[in-house]
């Protein structure tokens, strides 16, 4: 699945291919449809470590509901 990662180097974010997320009894699988950067997120690459997948604001759809 693509993802945005964080690099060491500007523009600190990039799209890559990443393995598809096992989620957590309390989680929920989104099959994403839209993201929106902020500030907070754009200032907070620059001090992750590299290859993180970050974004929190984001659209789509729940494709499996959380186990518990």
């Amino acid at each position: 699945m693509l993802a945005l990662v964080s690099q060491p180097a500007a523009p600190y974010a990039q799209l890559s291919d990443v393995e598809e997320p096992t989620p957590l009894p309390h989680e929920a699988m989104v099959e994403v449809q839209a993201i929106s950067l902020n500030r907070g997120e754009c200032r907070r690459l620059e001090t992750m470590d590299a290859a993180t997948v970050t974004g929190w604001d984001l659209a789509g759809m729940v494709v499996q509901a959380a186990a518990d």
